[in-house]
């Protein structure tokens, strides 16, 4: 039998772009342009999957005044 595992989207330590929309607020546009930069910290890339890592974009969101 197999177990299926629920983890709710706050408890996720990696994101999609999507999740990463609906946690915050910003528009799914948005998150995708801000996941091109690549000077930013929180985007992981697992082979040609992307992520954001949820710690490091909340204190991102922390810093900025402007998106």
């Amino acid at each position: 039998m197999d177990r299926v595992i629920c983890v709710e989207i706050k408890d996720k330590l990696l994101w999609s772009a999507e999740e990463a929309s609906a946690m915050t607020g910003i528009g799914i546009k948005k998150v995708y342009q801000m996941m091109d930069d690549r000077q930013c910290d929180y985007v992981i890339e697992y082979g040609r999957k992307r992520f954001i890592h949820a710690d490091r974009f909340r204190k991102f969101l922390g810093r900025i005044n402007k998106i």
